[in-house]
């Protein structure tokens, strides 16, 4: 069963109320940028996606959220919604990720061509 994504108001409502953009559970934020960029083209996933990008990366923490089931679905969502986006910041942080997440997340979200 599929439902329609919430509207932005909705999301950046619970986001604010809930401060899910500070959370330090990686959880409850893998599952708030699966629902907020679960329409790549939407208003939210447009808003949210620098967010998720920046918390992968580890911008905010400093720490690179290096569990699989984290970084490659996020960076997937993020390159779905700009792939500019993915790309630059997967790049100016792709050594520090594990090397093995790193070949994963390349070609989950085809982030770099193959050589």
């Amino acid at each position: 069963m599929s439902f329609p994504s919430l509207p932005f108001s909705h999301l950046y409502h619970l986001g604010t109320l809930y401060k899910i953009s500070d959370t330090k559970n990686a959880e409850v934020r893998l599952r708030w940028y699966q629902l907020a960029l679960a329409e790549p083209a939407s208003e939210a996933a447009t808003h949210f996606a620098p967010e998720g990008a920046n918390w992968i990366v580890g911008k905010q923490t400093g720490v690179i959220v290096g569990r699989m089931k984290f970084c490659r679905d996020v960076f997937r969502a993020v390159f779905k919604v700009d792939k500019l986006l993915a790309q630059t910041k997967f790049e100016a942080a792709k050594n520090s990720f594990h090397p093995i997440a790193r070949k994963l997340i390349e070609k989950a979200s085809r982030i770099v061509a193959p050589s």
